[in-house]
């Protein structure tokens, strides 16, 4: 997973045709994942940011009440100083390939337990895999102003 995640460009979440090829491979890569774990309600969405092209994915597994629990990962990646270089070699493998393939691992096994994959745990688990973490957590500061603006209470975030 993470050889295969480092294989693009890089990961830069604007301008960069690799972000999208990574997003759109992380995407498919995470429903396998549910598809094959047969958990009831499990849902897959991607969240589209206003400003760049490379979006966050949120994997969303029912508990028994809405308040939240999410762990979180980026997938973008990014050379430095040359924030405004998307072009640049930027692989990613440490920074955060290996973070992404541990959250699927962790979703692949909280998928194996029945009583989370037929939501009859206390809390909504989800798993988010955002987008421009690396010019200062603006994926996931996104997602949570949405969040707060729907009223949606998160009990703990892990990253």
């Amino acid at each position: 997973m993470i050889e295969d995640f480092s294989d693009f460009q890089n990961r830069f979440f604007n301008g960069s045709e690799y972000s999208m090829k990574a997003s759109r491979w992380l995407y498919t890569k995470i429903n396998q994942t549910v598809t094959a774990s047969n958990a009831t309600g499990v849902a897959v969405e991607v969240f589209d940011h206003a400003g760049w092209d490379q979006p966050s994915i949120i994997v969303s597994i029912p508990g028994m009440s809405t308040k939240t629990i999410v762990v979180g990962a980026h997938q973008d990646s990014i050379i430095r100083p040359c924030y405004q270089v998307p072009r640049d070699y930027a692989p990613g493998a440490d920074d955060n390939a290996s973070g992404v393939a541990t959250l699927i691992e962790a979703l692949r096994a909280i998928l194996r337990d029945p009583d989370f994959a037929q939501g009859h745990v206390p809390s909504t688990l989800e798993f988010h895999f955002y987008a421009a973490e690396e010019v200062g957590l603006q994926g996931s500061k996104q997602i949570f102003d949405s969040y707060s603006s729907q009223g949606r209470e998160v009990k703990a975030m892990l990253n």
